[in-house]
């Protein structure tokens, strides 16, 4: 019988004081059996929705096309769910974090079921910037494809926002999912 473990990636951005009580959680090997094809559903008519179509739309660039996601119109029929928030739920927060990824996978082959995606309007310190948002959902759509935390600051995959002007998807990052997903 095939076992499914499903796992929160928390305290993904920290702000202020706690920055340093962000733990970096260890990311299991997990990916995806058609990174070409991922079904994915983006709330619709949220003031966010375009911006997250953009984020993807980066992750498939970077990637050339290695990752693409495939638009879904129901969350039923989507392998990532993206949901945009106020806050992060309390139940799925460390007070801290301002976007969460939860993902079922299987263990005896590594490869996700699902995964679903939050991303918030506030941290506990206000209200997000443009350039902060734009930053978590990139962040989280690297744990949604298989990134686990970097300890490069410049990273996309670095859990603070400290350096939002200078985070971007790395080659440290790309190097990552090229040897996960086998590419040349």
């Amino acid at each position: 019988m095939k076992k499914i473990f499903s796992l929160i990636i928390t305290a993904m951005f920290c702000f202020g004081l706690f920055e340093n009580a962000c733990v970096a959680e260890t990311m299991p090997s997990v990916s995806w059996k058609n990174p070409t094809q991922i079904k994915t559903y983006i709330q619709p008519n949220h003031k966010y929705t375009e911006k997250m179509k953009r984020a993807c739309y980066r992750w498939s660039l970077m990637t050339h096309d290695g990752i693409i996601f495939k638009y879904e119109s129901s969350p039923q029929n989507a392998q990532i769910v993206v949901r945009f928030v106020e806050r992060i739920p309390k139940e799925l927060n460390n007070d801290s974090a301002v976007g969460i990824t939860r993902y079922t996978y299987t263990t005896n082959n590594g490869l996700f079921h699902n995964a679903e995606i939050y991303i918030a309007d506030y941290s506990k310190y206000g209200k997000l910037t443009d350039d902060e948002v734009f930053t978590s959902m990139l962040h989280e759509l690297g744990h949604a494809i298989g990134l686990g935390h970097s300890n490069n600051p410049n990273s996309i995959m670095y859990p603070s926002t400290e350096h939002v002007k200078t985070m971007e998807i790395s080659k440290e990052d790309l190097n990552i999912l090229s040897r996960k997903y086998h590419w040349k």
